[in-house]
């Protein structure tokens, strides 16, 4: 049986990307890496090498947005960036949730795919946390200067995700306060969800085999 594994690379690039790119303090690698998250995302959204195609058009403006920032670095640049990248890292989040859910059975694909949703939860709400924080200054408590306050916020989005509750950082204004509930509703919810899938999954095939046996 062939799997396509286009979920894969989406899964690699995101575990990358968690590293400390932003204490190294070099801006192209930290947009080099934000690109090929955004790419492994593009080419996890098609089946085929036409819907791949144009996945990777649609990601082109987004592109262009980063490549501006990098040459003529602004706050009005980088957040243009970031917000682009976050709108279409929620489509992506969109289109892989509807088919991972919807599959009729587990293969790596849908694995991987499980994985990614998770990971993208992640990095989705550290984005939207960074926008949050730089267009309400004061919004988190106990941040690094920039740029380390980005690491920071992806940090605290994973740790508000997988419940840790650490208390290092805090949401302190009323939107960062509900952007927070939301992520850790939203992650203790697709861990049920996906689970009671994968075991939904098991048991009919678990059936049929021991009633082929008897």
């Amino acid at each position: 049986m062939r799997f396509d594994r286009r979920f894969t690379p989406l899964v690699v690039v995101l575990v990358l990307s968690l590293g400390p790119v932003e204490l190294v303090g070099a801006r192209w690698l930290e947009t080099l890496i934000r690109a090929g998250t955004l790419a492994a995302a593009a080419y996890a959204l098609g089946r085929g090498r036409r819907s791949r195609v144009g996945a990777l058009l649609l990601l082109g403006p987004i592109l262009a947005v980063q490549a501006l920032d990098l040459g003529f670095s602004s706050e009005t640049s980088a957040l243009a960036s970031l917000a682009l990248a976050l709108l279409f890292l929620v489509w992506v989040l969109g289109v892989v949730v509807a088919e991972v859910l919807v599959a009729r059975r587990v293969d790596p694909d849908v694995l991987m795919g499980g994985i990614a949703i998770y990971l993208l939860f992640g990095h989705i709400f550290g984005m939207l946390f960074v926008l949050i924080e730089a267009i309400d200054p004061g919004s988190f408590a106990n941040l690094d200067p920039t740029p380390l306050a980005v690491e920071r916020l992806q940090y605290f989005s994973f740790v508000t995700l997988t419940s840790l509750g650490y208390g290092d950082v805090a949401p302190l204004s009323l939107l960062a306060r509900k952007a927070v509930v939301v992520e850790a509703v939203l992650g203790q919810v697709y861990l049920t969800v996906f689970v009671g899938r994968l075991v939904g999954y098991s048991f009919p095939e678990a059936e049929r085999g021991q009633g082929a046996s008897d």
